[in-house]
């Protein structure tokens, strides 16, 4: 089997860690790619509540090698949701819904054609970004919303 960017790619939306640390130069060029034009891009995922209090605008967040963006609120919406409640953390840490959002995302690469959801509007980034808010209560969403924008 030929290994080409798309199939790496491909395993690495499907679940492959493995590909995006044996292949960092073509995720580095995937994810810093910039976008057409700048954009909001946000990320739903569940964090242990004590670090809620704890998150304070100017502080910095690493994206690693690759993390999964979306440009839908609605689908950020339901990956914090399901990622979050009672039993969601290790111990006593329940983890609560938290929206990451960059509201001028300049860079990413959109994988939104092999996505393993179709509504997904998938983009992938990297580097840093900072925080320029500290999380929000945001009662429509049930979710706590934290602002950033990008730093490299």
């Amino acid at each position: 089997k030929k290994t080409t960017p798309a199939t790496v790619i491909a395993g690495w939306v499907s679940g492959d860690i493995q590909s995006r640390e044996q292949y960092p130069a073509l995720f580095r060029a995937l994810t810093t790619r910039p976008l057409k034009a700048p954009t909001t891009l946000e990320r739903g995922l569940g964090i242990p509540r004590l670090y809620i209090n704890r998150m304070q605008a100017g502080d910095t967040m690493d994206l690693g090698a690759a993390s999964s963006w979306t440009l839908n609120s609605r689908q950020a919406n339901e990956f914090a949701q399901l990622n979050s409640g009672p039993g969601t953390g290790t111990g006593n840490r329940e983890k609560v819904a938290v929206v990451l959002r960059i509201k001028e995302a300049k860079k990413g690469g959109d994988i939104s054609n092999i996505s393993q959801l179709d509504r997904e509007m998938e983009v992938v980034k990297s580097g840093r970004i900072r925080f320029t808010s500290h999380p929000k209560w945001d009662q429509g969403r049930r979710a706590f919303v934290v602002d950033a924008e990008e730093i490299d």
